[in-house]
């Protein structure tokens, strides 16, 4: 019984090791210029510019999903201009407008069962 539970665990071992010829994953990239959606109503507009920059990377990578099923952000490359509206009763909302991104997804057939598909 302790040998083949060894010997179970010895092949466990084995086929979770890293591979040295494993293929690479790989990523097909494309860069987006995009105008972020629009921040909520605050009190001042010094307020509404730390929101805004502070949901870029969440509003970004939204915009990469727009592209279809996959895609994610990889990096920003310029985080655009703000554009400060105000409304009658002195709030204020902004919005980063000309925001550069490169967005990125899997290759297809780039990446497979991993380690488990030399055991097959």
């Amino acid at each position: 019984m302790k040998k083949y539970i060894y010997f179970c665990a010895v092949i466990m071992l084995a086929a979770c090791s890293p591979q040295p010829n494993a293929p690479e994953t790989k990523y097909i990239y494309q860069n987006k210029v995009a105008d972020l959606k629009p921040g909520l109503w605050q009190k001042d507009k010094d307020t509404a510019l730390t929101k805004a920059k502070a949901k870029l990377r969440k509003y970004a990578n939204n915009e990469c999903r727009t592209i279809d099923y996959g895609w994610t952000l990889n990096e920003l490359k310029n985080s655009g201009e703000a554009d400060c509206q105000e409304r009658t009763d002195g709030k204020f909302r902004c919005q980063l407008t000309q925001v550069e991104m490169e967005c990125r997804r899997l290759s297809p057939g780039s990446v497979g069962m991993g380690p488990f598909s030399k055991l097959l």
